[in-house]
């Protein structure tokens, strides 16, 4: 998996099985070979989408959203264990009303939406008309569990939908309305699907409630002080453990509770701010760099008798960007351009940091027909990107040394 497809998953915040089988847009389509910025307090890399880069998406995703979107987000977070949970409650009653969390199997006839495989089932549930939020299934699965926080009473009309989810449409299998009784379990029969929902009982979700939030709390806690930024860092000096361990505490939070519940909401909103906070202080930093640092036009030493380095400007047309360097020589041995255009004893990675604090990754080329820099001669090098217009101007370079990396001064336009 590529960073694009990495970052498109994020739409989905976390709900598992959206990964694949997902609309393609035209835009997306069209530019594949683009690779997208990475917002502030994210470093870009290469490879696949980590768990843990996942995780931080997740969060970043999610606070994007904004304090008062926030709660009313349709992608309901699912309990971890929610196959053993299902299991162990049986057909035991949960009297109504009652603040649970209905745990539903939903299943479709096999091979019915997909010749090849499973379905890719998409759930929402709504309670006397008002949303619940909608769950994204695993892919290829005609048998999905999925779970809602909600607070049910006698005579509450309950809906489901269905849908199979597809490259390029979302296909409505069905919808059922059942008014619920005196308890729990429900059941839907009288439609394309079946499902099968048992209720957690109200001890048990009250008493899930507060610990999810006291871990939620001691995670935010966790996070203040924020520790200072730092561009010649891997992370820029994020806490990232810390921010994962708070995505984590969200999420659980957000499966046993709705969103829009005043307490969680009210953390939601704290965790918002952490993140803003930090991301300020990336914008701050890149701005005192760029006032602190030698100008561009002045030679910058990269490793100590071997190489050094005169940074151009980067010129856009239309988001397609070229960045020109001037790399000297400064060793008794050629400098060997074997794999990429940049010597491997000057850097192997580049990066452009921009105002808004977005993170931009540079391709370094192909190496050209000549054989590399011989001693005490200069070589030019151009490394590639694309520029999204949300990433404002572009103000330092960043490139990864044998040494770590090396935040430099771009020159001006």
């Amino acid at each position: 998996m590529d960073d694009e497809d990495c970052f498109a998953r994020v739409a989905v915040v976390r709900n598992d099985g959206d990964g694949r089988r997902r609309q393609v847009t035209h835009a997306r389509s069209k530019h594949r070979h683009r690779k997208p910025s990475i917002p502030a307090g994210f470093v870009g890399g290469r490879g696949g989408c980590s768990p843990s880069g996942m995780r931080l998406l997740l969060l970043t995703t999610l606070l994007s959203l904004g304090a008062n979107a926030a709660p009313e987000r349709s992608h309901v977070p699912q309990v971890r264990d929610a196959w053993e949970l299902f299991r162990g409650l049986g057909e035991e009653p949960v009297p109504l009303p009652a603040t649970t969390v209905l745990f539903c199997q939903v299943s479709v006839p096999s091979l019915r939406y997909d010749s090849f495989a499973g379905a890719d089932l998409r759930v929402s549930l709504s309670v006397n008309g008002v949303a619940a939020g909608d769950v994204n299934g695993p892919q290829d699965e005609d048998v999905v569990l999925v779970s809602f926080p909600l607070t049910l009473a006698r005579g509450d009309r309950v809906t489901m939908t269905v849908w199979d989810r597809d490259v390029f449409e979302t296909e409505f299998i069905g919808a059922g309305t059942v008014t619920l009784g005196e308890a729990l379990p429900v059941s839907f029969t009288r439609s394309p699907f079946k499902a099968s929902c048992r209720g957690l009982p109200e001890a048990m979700t009250l008493a899930r409630q507060t610990t999810t939030m006291e871990q939620l709390d001691e995670a935010l806690e966790a996070l203040g002080p924020l520790p200072p930024v730092k561009l010649s860092e891997q992370n820029l000096g994020r806490p990232d453990v810390l921010f994962r361990e708070l995505d984590d505490a969200l999420y659980a939070a957000g499966s046993w509770q709705p969103w829009k519940r005043p307490a969680l909401a009210e953390r939601l909103r704290r965790a918002q701010a952490v993140e803003t906070q930090w991301k300020r202080a990336v914008v701050d930093e890149i701005a005192a760099q760029v006032s602190q640092l030698p100008q561009a036009t002045q030679p910058v030493l990269l490793q100590a008798g071997v190489t050094q380095v005169q940074v151009g400007a980067l010129r856009c047309v239309r988001g397609n960007c070229s960045l020109a360097l001037e790399l000297q020589n400064l060793s008794t041995e050629p400098l060997e351009r074997s794999t990429t255009s940049v010597p491997q004893e000057a850097f192997d990675r580049a990066q452009v940091l921009s105002a808004t604090g977005a993170i931009v990754e540079l391709e370094l080329g192909a190496p050209g027909p000549d054989a590399g820099i011989a001693p005490g001669s200069s070589g030019s090098v151009k490394l590639k990107g694309w520029w999204e217009p949300t990433n404002g101007a572009p103000r330092l370079l960043r490139v990864h040394t044998p040494f770590g990396w090396k935040v430099l001064r771009l020159r001006e336009p």
